[in-house]
């Protein structure tokens, strides 16, 4: 089983008191220490702050490595921030970026076609998907993802797979629901309870769950378990624990 982490961060956090790992080598001690083999990481100033500091800094931290998969954090268009979006994702995909994340909520923006379309569109011609969450800062138990905005989202743009991440412990129904609406729509593991991997691969597809930790923010000891001791067949279990991922990243 070779584990490829869908959601990390990187770099230190500005909000005080969460937990951070600051450089690439302590991250892929910390990695190591959990059996994850490689991950797909963004930077925190990307999600919190500043997007082009921020992706231009998981940019250098991933550069040589063969164990750290540069996101690039993508904010609405329409403020110009990125500059022209074509000449700019263009830019990160030469850079070897095949991850590109959506954060609405730090970002003080909504998940609809109308504020992020463009990007989806050429997200779609690449036949890269969109990743998104909803605030990693809100506790799991309290937090329910914008699955109306997802569900827009998905509709808009079938062609393009979407993964949504940090989903809330009782998120489930309406998880399932957009799920069973949406088949372009997967999702990640990480703040869900014990048998998410079992149920949900059961009703939609192994193929549409992926391996995730919210490392460090989260302890990544929990979505090991749930990976390493789900009672899928072993084929299944491959496909969540890294092979969805880099099937959706285009790399086999």
């Amino acid at each position: 089983m070779i584990l490829f982490d869908s959601f990390a961060m990187i770099g230190e956090s500005g909000h005080r008191g969460v937990r951070s790992l600051r450089d690439a080598d302590e991250f892929v001690r910390r990695m190591d220490h959990m059996g994850i083999a490689r991950s797909l990481a963004h930077h925190f100033i990307a999600r919190e702050v500043d997007p082009l500091e921020g992706n231009e800094r998981v940019l250098r931290m991933c550069r040589g490595s063969d164990r750290l998969s540069p996101c690039a954090v993508l904010y609405p268009s329409a403020t110009g921030e990125h500059g022209e979006p074509a000449e700019y994702m263009e830019r990160m995909v030469s850079e070897g970026v095949r991850g590109f994340r959506f954060c609405p909520a730090e970002g003080r923006y909504r998940f609809l076609p109308f504020v992020i379309g463009d990007w989806c569109e050429l997200l779609i011609e690449r036949g890269l998907p969109a990743f998104v969450d909803f605030g990693v800062q809100i506790h799991f138990w309290d937090h329910m993802p914008d699955f109306e905005a997802v569900y827009a989202v998905c509709q808009a743009f079938p062609e393009l797979n979407v993964v949504v991440g940090h989903l809330g412990a009782e998120a489930n129904r309406m998880l399932y629901a957009t799920m069973q609406a949406c088949p372009n729509l997967h999702c990640d593991l990480s703040t869900l309870g014990a048998k998410f991997v079992d149920d949900a691969a059961g009703r939609f597809g192994a193929e549409r769950v992926l391996f995730s930790t919210q490392m460090p923010i989260y302890d990544p000891g929990s979505s090991v378990t749930m990976v390493k001791y789900c009672r899928l067949p072993e084929a299944d279990v491959e496909l969540v624990a890294g092979g969805n991922l880099s099937r959706l990243l285009g790399e086999n």
